[in-house]
């Protein structure tokens, strides 16, 4: 394992944010410039008015929600603390939408028992000082949080009629006549497209979501893809320069206007994938990368080292090809749960003659008998046609 004593960068550092805007849009792109930056703790947004607003908005939600209740300190009790976090909600494109401040508990010193919290800075009861908040429902920051919500929400769902797709939990899909609704939630960012097969009017309501800026056209779909903090990587001898960070937003800006075309097509599904070999020279593990193509539309690609060693290229390719026949195998279920049928068989495209000769023969080799069993599956999908190479 390598430290950051042995790279020297003691400690980390990050590029800050960013966001690129075409220069179709200058004031847009002008205005995000100035957009108010989030205050990092209490004692700079309490001398802000929007955030007193925003904390006070926040404050008042939970109590009229009922999350918690005031009480005596317990003795016998581990009583966690919580802090406010501040975020600047912006539009599409760039402008401020309002401010957001989240009271999130401390969770990683929570217990399994029940949840005490102190009172939220700014909010200390007068009354009761020295009271604690015993919670009655979930808070952002707790270990059962995230899954307190998606079963709330799962069952909210279900109670309207909508059933859970096998292939994606968080896949929620509703048929009823000529109406079909889908409802795809990640954390709490939520998609729902709704379908009217009598008039095949599709109805979406997509514009911004999962830090993707979508635009629509009279035949296609374009989406740009907003830059997140990159952190310092930790190789050894590896000397961070800003000239190659001004390399890196030199391709950034020439390419600012380029992004992923969906346009309508034939529905085909198919899979280009590649690997090297012993390509990183600290482990000697290969990397697999592949892009998954529903007609022309890329809607799936990776790029991840393999978590064994190779011990032929062949091998590595053929870790590939099975890495994708599961990825791909899966897209062609979620097509079939969305009601979206194929002409023919998905195709993967490789360019390794032995590995493709290693997936379409069943005989066990001397030089294969080590790889591990999950890895053959990807025979029985070419044996029963239902993946072609």
């Amino acid at each position: 394992m390598t430290t950051r004593s042995q790279t020297g960068n003691l400690k980390p550092r990050t590029f800050s944010d960013f966001k690129l805007y075409s220069t179709q849009y200058p004031l847009q792109a002008l205005s995000s410039t100035v957009t108010p930056l989030a205050p990092t703790s209490y004692r700079q947004a309490a001398l802000l008015p929007d955030w007193c607003v925003a904390m006070r908005e926040e404050y008042d939600a939970l109590l009229a929600n009922e999350t918690w209740k005031l009480c005596p300190r317990p003795v016998d009790h581990n009583v966690v603390g919580n802090k406010w976090v501040y975020k600047v909600k912006q539009t599409s494109t760039g402008e401020v939408d309002r401010f957001k401040a989240r009271l999130v508990a401390l969770g990683f010193a929570q217990e399994e028992e029940d949840v005490y919290m102190e009172q939220p800075k700014g909010f200390v009861n007068s009354e009761f000082p020295d009271y604690v908040c015993k919670l009655n429902k979930s808070l952002y920051g707790l270990k059962q949080a995230p899954r307190a919500w998606f079963m709330r929400l799962s069952q909210t769902l279900l109670e309207f009629g909508f059933l859970s797709s096998p292939v994606d939990a968080s896949l929620f899909v509703y048929h009823k006549g000529h109406i079909h609704l889908f409802i795809l939630i990640y954390v709490d960012d939520i998609l729902l497209q709704a379908i009217f097969s009598a008039s095949k009017q599709v109805v979406t309501l997509l514009a911004y979501i999962f830090d993707i800026q979508v635009h629509w056209g009279s035949s296609s779909t374009y989406q740009d893809g907003w830059g997140k903090t990159a952190s310092s990587p930790c190789t050894t001898g590896l000397k961070l320069s800003t000239h190659v960070a001004k390399r890196v937003l030199c391709y950034l800006k020439g390419t600012i206007d380029l992004g992923l075309w969906y346009t309508k097509g034939e529905q085909t599904l198919q899979a280009f994938c590649d690997s090297d070999w012993a390509g990183n020279p600290d482990d000697r593990r290969s990397t697999t990368g592949y892009g998954v193509f529903f007609g022309s539309c890329l809607i799936s690609w990776t790029a991840k080292k393999q978590s064994v060693v190779a011990r032929s290229s062949t091998e590595a390719e053929y870790r590939a090809l099975t890495i994708t026949t599961a990825e791909l195998y899966w897209i062609r279920m979620l097509l079939k749960e969305l009601h979206i049928s194929l002409p023919t068989a998905p195709t993967i495209w490789c360019d390794n003659s032995g590995a493709l000769a290693l997936a379409s023969n069943p005989v066990f080799h001397a030089r294969t008998k080590h790889i591990e069993v999950d890895f053959h599956f990807i025979r029985e999908k070419v044996a029963n046609r239902d993946i072609f190479l």
